[in-house]
Order: C-alpha cells, then structure tokens, then sequence
C-alpha cells in the first residue's frame, strides 16, 4: 500500500473542508508520550475519494510535530487506529462531514492512466483551496480575485505599473498555505500540463502568464519569491475551449528576477523537490495589462510524443 483512500464529504454548505487524516502506531511511542501521524485533506460537498500517500503524514504530539517517530511506512502492521479529526490551527466553524469509508491504496493513480498524477483538478479528485494575492510593494495598485465555478477557477484582474518601481507588478492565484498542504510524489514525470483557456477582456492579449510551485525544502516566507518559475503561453482558441500546455521540467528554474519573473539562471528542480511540492501558483507579471483564465487542472504528466523529442535533443 502506498496511501490511504477518504472516500468522505462535507454536507454542510457553510461547514469546514479543512480536515486531518489521523493514523496511531503502537510503535510510535517515546517515554511516556504517543505519536500521532496526520496529514491534512480538503473535503468537498461531492462524495469523493482524497487520496493521502504515506509521505503526506506527520508525526506530532499534541500538534506539536516531534522528529522521534519512525517512519510511517515502518508502521503500517503496527497502525491500532484511525480517524479524521479538524485541523489544527485552523479557524473555527460548524462541520458535518459524511464518511463513507476510508481504505489502503497501492497508488494515487490508476492503472489506466499511469502516465499522468493529478495535482489540482476542480471535480473533486484533487481539490484544493485557491485564493489570490497582488504585489504588496508600497503604492502597488494590482488586483485580481479567484471564484471557483462548477469545474474550474475563475481567475481574473489586473496588472499595473507600480510607481514607485515604474514597472508592472504581479498578481498570483495559489493554493492553500504550504505548512498544511500536501501533493503526490511526481519525480516519475515528465513536467507538468495545465488545462487552461483564456477570455477576452480587451483587444490586446494578456501574455505575461507564469507557473510556479514550492517544495518542502523553500520555507514559507521564500515561497512566493523561490519558487520554481516557467513561462505559460496560452495558446489562442478560436472556440473558447481549454489548452493542455505541457510545461517540462526543464523550462522551470528557482532563479528568476523578482521585477519580471524572467529566469536569471537555469536550475530546474531535482527529484527530491519534485516528491514534495507543497503549493502550486499561476502569475502575472512583467506586463501591464487586464487578463481573465479560466484553470481546469493542473496534471504532472508524461511528456507528449513531440515534446519529448524535444527533451531528448
């Protein structure tokens, strides 16, 4: 086994979607104190399963996380309970949440499909909270807002000169808080695909889109500004639909001007980045302008037949 499944929703309109997954081991005792293992999940008001790998889990004791305990997948024999209880810190709330089971799973993805890990979808499979941030210089005058809608994310603003730099500021739509967000592993992949579609708001396009993620290793006051950094050009659709854009890993680097985004070195991540991604964000910036997307997913994927060529030359 590699994980748990939480097949589990919220029912409650107005209720939490912020939960931990707890697992206890009789192994994971020191003295007299007894560890906790828990990782955090987002439950959704569709029934769904929410996969949660080994690797996701934390031991703590009393919300305190203590180095002691051994590895999880060391206790999988040894596991003498498990529930799903609020997390913590977080805010407070009434919940009602509905589980329908929760079981042990060889991998977060199918057998059907072992060419791609979904990483952030809006149909449930890999939900995530998104909100959106504007570049906090002094005198920044950037907007942008994030609405979820039936199978995507609204994301739309705009990006405006900051006077006092006298040059375009930012914007970012990111998922939740990295200290409390887990993703698969993706090392096995190729890069990442991000279905995306973009909607007019003016005559001239929008072009200064950007995709970035932090792993466990960029602590959180770097990681807005040490991220892993690739272009995303959008490509123009003359029906409306969503574009699959394959960004490999190789086009992203954590070395990038913080007044454009544009890679200042090539340093793209390493396997050990990759198993532990922790947010994901999509930017504007390094242009001025108006601009509204619509996300549909963002999928760690093999690369497609053409751009694999390329990664091979």
């Amino acid at each position: 086994m590699h994980g748990i499944i939480l097949r589990a929703k919220e029912t409650n309109a107005k209720g939490l979607s912020h939960f931990n997954v707890q697992l206890m081991s009789s192994g994971a005792k020191h003295w007299f104190s007894h560890g906790v293992y828990m990782a955090s999940v987002n439950i959704t008001a569709e029934m769904t399963d929410v996969f949660v790998p080994w690797a996701a889990f934390v031991c703590s004791v009393r919300g305190s996380k203590v180095s002691w305990c051994p590895e999880l997948s060391t206790q999988l024999k040894l596991i003498n309970s498990v529930g799903v209880g609020t997390f913590f810190p977080g805010t407070a709330g009434p919940f009602n949440l509905e589980i329908e089971s929760m079981s042990g799973r060889t991998s977060s993805v199918s057998l059907e499909d072992s060419s791609s890990v979904d990483l952030a979808t809006f149909d449930g499979k890999a939900p995530h909270k998104w909100h959106s941030e504007n570049d906090p210089v002094m005198g920044g005058k950037s907007s942008s807002a994030v609405k979820q809608l039936a199978a995507s994310l609204d994301y739309s603003g705009s990006t405006r000169i900051v006077p006092s730099l006298k040059a375009p500021g930012f914007t970012i739509a990111m998922t939740e808080n990295p200290l409390i967000s887990h993703f698969p592993d993706v090392s096995a992949m190729d890069g990442l695909t991000v279905s995306i579609r973009q909607l007019a708001v003016s005559t001239t396009t929008y072009t200064g889109f950007k995709f970035a993620f932090c792993d466990s290793h960029i602590n959180l006051y770097r990681c807005q500004m040490g991220t892993f950094k690739a272009d995303l050009v959008i490509p123009a659709s003359a029906n409306g639909e969503f574009q699959n854009v394959f960004l490999p890993w190789s086009a992203f680097s954590d070395k990038w001007s913080s007044f454009t985004g544009k890679h200042t070195a090539e340093n793209p991540p390493t396997a050990s980045s990759l198993k532990s991604i922790t947010q994901l964000q999509l930017w504007t910036e390094g242009q001025e302008g108006d601009f509204h997307v619509e996300l549909q997913s963002v999928r760690a994927t093999k690369a497609p037949a053409a751009a694999a060529k390329e990664i091979m030359v």
